[in-house]
């Protein structure tokens, strides 16, 4: 084949080529007007945004996917400090089970002690001094009324024996200081619950503002299921109603009831909270945990009852 031909060869398929493509591109269009080919269906916005219905025999009947919702403890504390200082002894670990009023740890408390001491023994001096300034007042008094002691004397006495008690005043103010400044150095649990974090360690300097969080203690056996759904639930739901809850963590499914409804609706997600009252009494569940948020569909007879009257009032 000489070069004329080549070349002949390679022209007549740069032409062929585009008019393939063309071709192709026609082939993928809808058939025109009048051509009696029917055009393709396209579906609906609503037919898209139909959720598919659960499976026959599917746990929990006929039900809808509506969200996912978080655990949330209904008691909860974040335990730190009252005074400045070092942490000197634990008495808990995380995962023990604590009662209300029960300690949980100390702060190193010797300079709290020393303080106590210290203003006992002022409070003492204060009462001495009161005693013997009392005495010294009631001889001056008798001795006033009868005249033999000068009035300023007596006012002078009398001065002294007033900033005596007031003296004792603030001495078993100074007591009462120390003894809660002692007392801070202990903490206790405001609840029943469940150590669930340990933040820090014997030894530790910890402070009380900012707060230092040493402990987290949980009530585990009373939860909070929080989920947001569509502002569109609020036509159904109310409080006192109950919503399906799936936690596929460890394959539980329970019906909780409805306890409040946030009464402000996110005007970004156009969402709703709502919170459901969770009994946990046998602990499978725990806070945090992830729950699919289910609503039971209406039966057929009571939808279409609706949408019967619905009809009518219109």
């Amino acid at each position: 084949m000489n070069l004329r031909t080549c070349l002949g060869v390679l022209l007549m398929g740069a032409f062929v080529l585009p008019g393939c493509r063309e071709s192709e591109a026609k082939a993928g269009l809808p058939p025109p007007t009048g051509s009696g080919v029917p055009a393709p269906e396209v579906p609906s916005v609503s037919e898209l945004l139909q959720e598919p219905a659960s499976a026959p025999g599917a746990p929990g009947g006929p039900a809808a996917m509506a969200g996912t919702g978080t655990l949330y403890p209904v008691a909860r504390a974040d335990l730190g400090p009252n005074a400045s200082g070092v942490l000197r002894q634990i008495l808990v670990d995380q995962g023990d089970r604590v009662k209300k009023g029960q300690v949980l740890f100390r702060l190193d408390s010797v300079q709290a002690e020393l303080a106590v001491q210290q203003a006992k023994a002022a409070l003492e001096s204060a009462r001495v001094n009161l005693k013997a300034l009392e005495l010294e007042y009631r001889r001056s008094k008798e001795l006033h009324e009868k005249g033999s002691l000068p009035v300023a004397v007596f006012e002078q006495v009398e001065a002294r024996y007033d900033v005596a008690k007031t003296s004792l005043l603030q001495a078993e103010t100074g007591l009462q200081v120390a003894q809660k400044a002692l007392a801070d150095t202990v903490v206790r649990s405001p609840i029943d619950g469940v150590v669930t974090d340990k933040l820090k360690n014997v030894g530790e300097a910890v402070t009380m503002m900012p707060p230092t969080v040493v402990l987290v203690v949980q009530d585990t056996r009373r939860l909070e299921l929080r989920v947001r759904l569509p502002e569109g639930v609020l036509g159904t739901l109310a409080p006192g109603g109950s919503l399906r809850a799936v936690f596929p963590a460890i394959g539980v499914e329970r019906v909780v009831p409805i306890l409040r409804i946030n009464p402000a609706v996110d005007v970004i997600t156009r969402t709703v909270e709502i919170v459901c009252n969770v009994d946990n009494t046998d602990e499978r569940l725990r806070p945090g945990m992830l729950a699919e948020v289910k609503l039971d569909a209406a039966p057929p007879a009571a939808a279409s009852g609706a949408a019967g009257q619905k009809g009518k009032a219109l």
